[in-house]
């Protein structure tokens, strides 16, 4: 039950960031350019959230980011890699 209420806090979460980062987007370029954020990027809808960081962050936070980014997959992948296969562990638990 514990797992399935952490579930729905997360889910909400992301949710609630999803819708808040649009507005959020469109007063920092309407403060920056005069523009919403979709005339600034030039009417490409894929070009938002990079315009946003771009010009939102500071240059080292990009190298921060993507250091952080390289930190977390080189651990997933580590963590995968030292698993065994799925059907080892079925062989181990029922010996054939």
């Amino acid at each position: 039950m514990q797992s399935v209420l952490m579930v729905v806090a997360v889910i909400a979460y992301l949710a609630a960031v999803a819708y808040a980062v649009g507005p959020l987007t469109d007063v920092h370029f309407h403060r920056l350019t005069g523009k919403i954020a979709l005339e600034a990027a030039g009417f490409d809808v894929e070009r938002i959230i990079p315009l946003y960081a771009k010009e939102a962050m500071p240059g080292w936070f990009a190298v921060l980011f993507m250091l952080t980014l390289l930190s977390a997959v080189t651990t997933r992948l580590g963590s995968l890699v030292a698993q065994p296969l799925p059907g080892e562990h079925l062989r181990r638990c029922f010996g054939k």
